[in-house]
């Protein structure tokens, strides 16, 4: 039985990076539908990059309260939607408080 799609481990890099080669299957396989061409190209990325936050195409600055730098963290705009999304590490005690 043939897997449903191919699992990536991509280690440890930047979001930038990571975005980058998300784009590239993506991209890949738009081009295969395009030409009218079959693809088994599902694929899930694995990856942990340091702490970043995004601001989606439909979000407003005035929402990020603080400079990101200040957490040694990074600030991107996607072109996806929402507002400010932080990914980062999330430490398993402030997870138990909720």
């Amino acid at each position: 039985m043939k897997d449903a799609f191919k699992t990536i481990d991509l280690g440890r890099m930047s979001y930038a990076e990571a975005l980058a080669i998300q784009e590239q299957h993506f991209n890949g396989i738009l081009d295969k539908k395009r030409k009218g061409q079959s693809h088994d190209d599902s694929v899930l990325l694995l990856v942990e990059h340091n702490p970043v936050y995004t601001l989606g195409k439909s979000g407003d600055e005035k929402n990020l309260i603080h400079d990101p730098k200040s957490i040694g963290a990074e600030f991107y705009r996607t072109t996806r939607g929402g507002d400010i999304t932080y990914h980062g590490p999330w430490p398993n005690s402030r997870v138990s408080n909720f």
